[in-house]
């Protein structure tokens, strides 16, 4: 190893020496200039970050209380409309007006309400575009309703409760009751709270459920007899509420200039929870069902976590720490005492972000350092780069080569013969391997460059998920279209299914005449290859509607494309003779794949997958039960199902409300077909009928449960129907 290493020192170039002399010279210099500089303006800005940070804490806190100052003046000037509890009633417009009057102006508010201690209880609440009633909640309310009135009258012999729905003005324009009143104002944290504090009282902060499980934060005011606020001017009969979005608080913070890894957060010093920060998605979390208040401890964020803890576990408000090798700066300013909260600003950042400037003079330092030798060594460093740049850029084009990445080859020149001769060769192996990767999968391709093997002729029996592809009614569109423009056209259709399937890592086997087949988990491994080949087909099937819209208004010729996928061991490898191979999959899975393809003609379907199918992606697709098949050449039934969209995932690849609920009823029906219960069967088959309209699936079922309640199948009877062409 030594003497390796003796001879790369004794057979090196003079630019290294060269380059390398002038470097230590600047280094040099440059250190010496930046330690003395850097060292000598630390001192003045640590104490200018300080005062920087405090007045950065105070900015939020200011901002904070300024936000939320909103809710507690519109809820007191409220209170002063409310004289007495009989004011609460849904015929006061002149409360009701003025409560959906700062709704409008406010859009972080809410909701307002005002309860009364006889059990009266008045809501006014911004309702969203998909509104429904709340009588019943599957109705949506017509368009134009911005507002919802809410009244619970309780009174000796009964309690009702009433809605109206508002428009933007105001105006009344639906109105409902509601028998079973299960909500009593006078039991919540907020009205009881501002009972016995009798005064204006913020509550903690929650989860608003009704509204997205957005936190929020509940501003009360008591009332009392005559026109007021004041315990001295009667007697409690009320409160005065209005509820506020807290998550723009987070925006305030986001835009304090901290540098990229500073973050400005707002917790609860008491309960630990939360309240802002930067990122408004972090202020709450999700267990099962329930979204709950995020608490500082459980974030991920452990910069936080330690901050907090370390303030918590010595009360220092400012100090350093150090976290994974990095020292950062803390902060917590309490909020003024007048709010009635325990929360606190807490500032947390790299000592770097305060120090940027010594850096700044110090990178400044080393460039002045550069341009002062930069002249003496320009000669050099020109020479010496007209010599390894183009070397370089050959090393990386060989080693996009090696990727396959063969699209974009950038074009080198050079006056040195050698150079040049490398790059010719160069560009004639991108070209043969470009042309080789239309007939070859570019991953079989990528693969045997990367490792140096050889093709060889066989395969070896895994796992992959296998896509068949089949353009209905081909023939008469071939018959009717110019064959010079179908081939474009046909062209421009495999481009996107190709494309589509790539993207998803899926490997394009052959183009057979206008069909497709394709397979995933091959040649490299994929856990999650036959998900990926449903949401692959589901794209190109979403893609086809694209594209036969754009043909249309082309006066083209609309393509209509059948799927079958199937998943199971399948042999996967090279055949063909000794110099001319194929990579394909062959055996028993590909030729149901091929049958399931074929068996939407029967089905009047688009894409159609396997049992196996069904149970490695149920759960984050939505199928729909067709039969139970065996197709030609096969006795065993199989169970196929219509792919129509996923649950998860590509909103864009969702299935409709429609295609949900229809999925879901006739579910219920195949399965009580397959018990052979074929009244209740034809009930629900008939049921979808009227719902959505004839659907030829539906129409058979009702035809077989038809003939099965004349003539009932044999005892062994199991479902299975014998297809009887492929």
């Amino acid at each position: 190893m030594v003497d390796y290493m003796l001879n790369i020192w004794r057979n090196r170039k003079i630019q290294f020496d060269i380059i390398a002399e002038f470097v230590i010279v600047l280094l040099a210099t440059a250190l010496s200039i930046m330690w003395y500089t850097f060292y000598n303006n630390k001192e003045n800005l640590v104490r200018f970050s300080d005062m920087l940070v405090t007045e950065i804490a105070q900015s939020s806190i200011d901002s904070t209380r300024a936000y939320l100052n909103t809710a507690q003046e519109m809820t007191l000037l409220g209170s002063n409309l409310v004289a007495n509890p009989e004011h609460v009633d849904i015929n006061n417009e002149e409360i009701i007006l003025y409560m959906i009057g700062v709704l409008r102006v406010y859009p972080h508010l809410t909701n307002m309400y005002v309860g009364a201690e006889n059990g009266k209880f008045l809501e006014i609440s911004r309702l969203g575009d998909r509104a429904t009633y709340r009588a019943n909640p599957t109705d949506r309310l017509p368009g134009g309703i911005s507002f919802s009135v809410r009244f619970i009258n309780r009174t000796e012999t009964e309690t009702v409760e009433t809605w109206q729905y508002r428009d933007i003005d105001g105006v009344v324009r639906e109105t409902e009751t509601i028998p079973n009143v299960m909500f009593d104002h006078r039991i919540s944290e907020w009205y009881i709270k501002a009972r016995q504090n009798r005064k204006f009282f913020w509550s903690e902060v929650e989860i608003f459920s009704l509204l997205e499980g957005k936190p929020g934060i509940t501003a009360a005011q008591p009332l009392y007899t005559g026109y007021g606020n004041s315990p001295s001017k009667g007697e409690f009969f009320g409160v005065v509420g209005s509820n506020i979005y807290i998550e723009d608080i987070s925006s305030f913070l986001k835009q304090t200039n901290l540098g990229e890894r500073g973050i400005v957060f707002i917790v609860d010093n008491d309960g630990g929870e939360l309240i802002a920060h930067p990122d408004k998605t972090k202020t709450t979390r999700v267990e099962g069902d329930e979204t709950k208040i995020q608490l500082v401890d459980d974030l991920k964020d452990k910069r936080l976590v330690t901050a907090f803890q370390d303030h918590q576990l010595y009360g220092r408000d400012k100090f350093t720490f150090d976290f994974r090798g990095t020292e950062y700066f803390a902060l917590f300013k309490s909020f003024p005492k007048d709010f009635n909260k325990k929360w606190k600003v807490g500032i947390v950042a790299p000592t770097d972000v305060f120090l940027g400037e010594a850096k700044r003079i110090q990178q400044e330092t080393i460039i002045i350092s550069i341009i002062i030798f930069i002249i003496s060594i320009i000669f050099i460093i020109i020479l010496s780069r007209n010599l390894s740049r183009p070397i370089m850029l050959l090393a990386k084009e060989a080693n996009k080569i090696q990727n396959f990445d063969l699209d974009h080859g950038k074009e080198i020149h050079s006056n040195i013969a050698e150079i040049k001769l490398l790059n010719d060769s160069i560009s004639a192996m991108r070209s043969s391997l470009q042309a080789f990767g239309k007939f070859v999968p570019k991953g079989v391709v990528r693969k045997l460059t990367k490792q140096g093997q050889d093709v060889k002729i066989g395969g070896r029996l895994r796992p992959v998920t296998l896509l068949f592809t089949d353009i209905a009614g081909f023939t008469g569109v071939s018959e009717s279209y110019p064959p010079e423009k179908l081939m474009l056209h046909l062209s421009e259709y495999f481009e996107e299914m190709t494309t589509i399937i790539q993207k998803h890592n899926g490997t394009i086997d052959k183009y057979i005449g206008d069909a497709i087949m394709a397979f995933w988990g091959a040649p490299f491994v994929d856990k999650k290859h036959v998900l990926k080949a449903c949401i692959a087909t589901l794209e190109c099937e979403k893609k086809l509607k694209g594209l036969n819209r754009k043909w249309r208004s082309e006066q083209k010729p609309e393509l209509r494309t059948r799927f079958g996928i199937h998943t199971g061991d399948t042999i996967v490898g090279n055949v063909g003779s000794s110099d001319r191979v194929n990579y394909t999959a062959i055996g028993d899975s590909v030729n149901l794949a091929a049958r399931l393809e074929g068996t939407n003609k029967m089905y009047h379907t688009t894409i159609i997958v396997s049992t196996e199918v069904y149970e490695s992606v149920h759960k984050d697709c939505l199928l729909r039960p067709l039969d139970v098949v065996a197709v030609k050449g096969k006795k065993q039934g199989n169970l196929i199902y219509e792919l129509v969209g996923l649950k998860k995932g590509d909103p864009n690849l969702f299935p409709s409300k429609q295609q949900i609920q229809y999925t879901e009823l006739f579910t219920q029906g195949f399965k009580v077909y397959l018990e052979q219960r074929w009244d209740e069967a034809i009930d629900n088959f008939q049921a979808i009928v009227d719902s959505f309209g004839h659907d030829p699936v539906c129409d058979m079922y009702l035809k077989r449960c038809a003939e099965f309640k004349k003539k009932p199948p044999p005892k062994d009877w199991d479902g299975v129907i014998q297809l009887k062409k492929k």
